[in-house]
């Protein structure tokens, strides 16, 4: 039996923000059915870490891998077309769509071998009451982060790239997100999460790294 690839590692990561290093450097493996926890307090660099992993920084030291390869410095375009899916910590959607046009125009840009599960998109809009005839203008900001992770979820990323996605929710919606990422883990994802401590009660994952920002 051939060992399992790691899908994404880091190694000995750290972030810059004007040349001067955020944090301590971290090392880290991912590999399937894995909910890998970023964990620290504003300004640790948490944001900036995830934004390495996902091809939008390049101010940094250490080395990224993707499947077992040297992903310096890669495009965020070519991770979302290896399988990868981001949840931002702040929604960016056009306030003038309605929901109904968001959806159709986002479903149209998906490959065409990408299989959206419908039954899950219905299930976050039902949980956010979200009306499909309204514009995004008019949405709370809870409601609009949960059409990001609706969108994040549905085609069944190889691997999610979530900022604090239990941030701004209500308890009953972030247990419900929590469940549908522990769902989806469990049927072949995998995961790298930030959060704060206390939303640990929710998602639990099957490692911890503490994220210290360097003073």
């Amino acid at each position: 039996m051939e060992p399992e690839t790691v899908l994404i590692s880091a190694n000995e990561l750290a972030v810059f923000y004007r040349s001067c290093p955020v944090n301590r450097p971290i090392s880290f493996e991912l590999f399937k059915n894995e909910i890998g926890i970023l964990e620290g307090g504003n300004g640790s660099g948490k944001t900036s870490i995830l934004k390495v992993l996902s091809g939008q920084l390049d101010s940094y030291v250490g080395e990224v891998f993707w499947n077992g390869q040297k992903a310096n410095k890669v495009k965020t375009w070519k991770l979302v077309a290896a399988g990868m899916r981001l949840i931002l910590q702040f929604p960016i959607q056009p306030e003038f769509l309605t929901v109904n046009q968001y959806v159709n125009i986002w479903k149209r840009r998906l490959n065409k071998e990408i299989k959206v599960r419908e039954d899950l998109l219905r299930d976050f809009f039902d949980i956010g009451n979200i009306d499909c005839e309204s514009q995004l203008g008019e949405l709370s900001f809870g409601q609009r982060r949960i059409l990001d992770i609706a969108f994040a979820l549905a085609p069944t990323p190889r691997i999610l790239i979530a900022d604090e996605p239990l941030a701004g929710l209500a308890p009953k919606v972030a247990g419900f997100v929590s469940n549908k990422i522990g769902d989806y883990v469990q049927r072949g994802g995998a995961a790298i999460i930030t959060m704060h401590r206390i939303e640990h009660i929710l998602l639990t994952g099957n490692w911890k790294i503490q994220v210290e920002q360097i003073t």
